[in-house]
């Protein structure tokens, strides 16, 4: 069975449910005495704002709804899915940004023991005072994470305990479980975090939630960018209105009409579901088609990518391929990590068992050596 309303089940689920090969099951109401929080919907492009240095900006609205919260005794989630002070620190004079030379993207800045760490291949460096390139003292850190969401609360309400609840929490004295602990009983009034604020947290005290950047994950160049940001909207509102007093969720947006966001707001599941169905249905992506992702690392670009346009040729030569769509090769988003880079090839049809032939017999019984195959990939970064 599935519970239709969960944000959590995928559209394949869905798309099950509506061919009739899966049982639905819809709660109509919310367990307990709680009930759905009140949806308020920020316009970044005209709301006057108080602006954080980078790209998170606490509107107006959300510092008074936070200021209500916080005077009438409730608890308040904030949700900022970027850990560290910064995700950038920039010399202004050069342009140095202390890439990871393994993974080629900018290092994290972490005011907390000034590091700069790569999320991807957890490499650190010490902050530096100056630049190491141009020995300037034009360092800037750009953007805004969790610790520096942190600091501009405490400056805006000074005595209100604040903490932070993200990856970087397993490291610190007693982990996770001591943040939520001080939470649960009241200790800490404002939770700030990524995406562990969000799930299966049940916290009566919590009246106020709120996404300082609700399109953060919509530009992301994935299929399913859209249906985990509405699942993520929708995980977090839910954290809110759980115990007596009524709940409100803040939704701060610079795409206010985007039918994610609408549909979170609104608390309208039907409607984010026919949306996004439609747009997998018209752009040929599950459910309405099967996918296997052919994903091939290599120290050499141009090696990686000539081994896997020999698969791709093969595909095109095999007597079903009318049958399917193929995208490749190509460097995957994150187009390289840890030294190597990533090389994609997609796959699709509409009978699963014809496309993952195809792929089978394309591939031979050699095996390709840095070679991943996911059959229907959950995402595609």
């Amino acid at each position: 069975p599935l519970l239709v309303d969960d944000p959590d089940a995928r559209l394949e689920t869905r798309f099950a449910v509506e061919a009739g090969r899966v049982a639905a099951l819809t709660l109509t109401e919310r367990a307990g005495q709680g009930r759905l929080p009140d949806g308020i919907l920020v316009d970044l492009r005209h709301e006057p704002i108080v602006r954080l240095p980078g790209d998170v900006q606490f509107s107006e609205r959300l510092i008074s709804e936070i200021e209500r919260a916080l005077s009438e005794g409730d608890q308040v989630i904030l949700l900022r899915n970027r850990r560290g002070y910064s995700p950038l620190l920039l010399c202004r004079a050069c342009g140095e940004d202390f890439r990871c030379d393994d993974c080629g993207l900018p290092r994290t800045y972490h005011r907390r023991g000034e590091q700069l760490i790569c999320h991807y291949c957890d490499s650190h460096l010490a902050a530096p005072t100056r630049c190491p390139r141009c020995r300037g003292e034009t360092l800037e850190a750009i953007g805004a994470g969790t610790e520096r969401i942190e600091e501009a609360l405490k400056e805006r309400f000074p005595g209100t305990p604040v903490d932070v609840l993200d990856r970087d929490a397993l490291r610190r004295g007693g982990g996770p479980a001591a943040i939520l602990e001080r939470f649960q009983r009241g200790a800490t009034r404002i939770l700030v975090g990524t995406q562990m604020v969000s799930k299966g947290h049940h916290f009566p005290g919590v009246a106020l939630t709120g996404i300082l950047s609700a399109d953060s994950y919509l530009g992301f160049p994935d299929f399913r960018a859209v249906e985990k940001t509405y699942a993520l909207l929708t995980q977090l509102a839910g954290r809110a209105g759980r115990g007596e007093r009524p709940g409100r969720v803040v939704i701060q947006t610079f795409l206010p009409e985007h039918y994610a966001i609408r549909a979170a707001l609104l608390q309208d599941d039907r409607a984010f579901a026919d949306q996004e169905l439609r747009f997998r249905r018209i752009f040929h992506y599950p459910p309405y088609t099967r996918m296997v992702q052919l994903l091939l690392r290599d120290k050499s670009r141009e090696r990686g990518l000539a081994r896997l346009s020999e698969v791709a040729s093969r595909i095109a030569r095999h007597p079903r391929a009318g049958e399917l769509r193929v995208t490749g090769p190509a460097t995957a988003p994150l187009e390289r990590l840890r030294g190597e880079w990533r090389l994609q090839l997609l796959v699709r049809g509409v009978q699963g068992p014809v496309v993952r032939q195809v792929v089978r017999e394309a591939l031979g019984d050699k095996v390709l050596a840095g070679l991943a195959i996911d059959v229907d990939p959950y995402h595609l970064l």
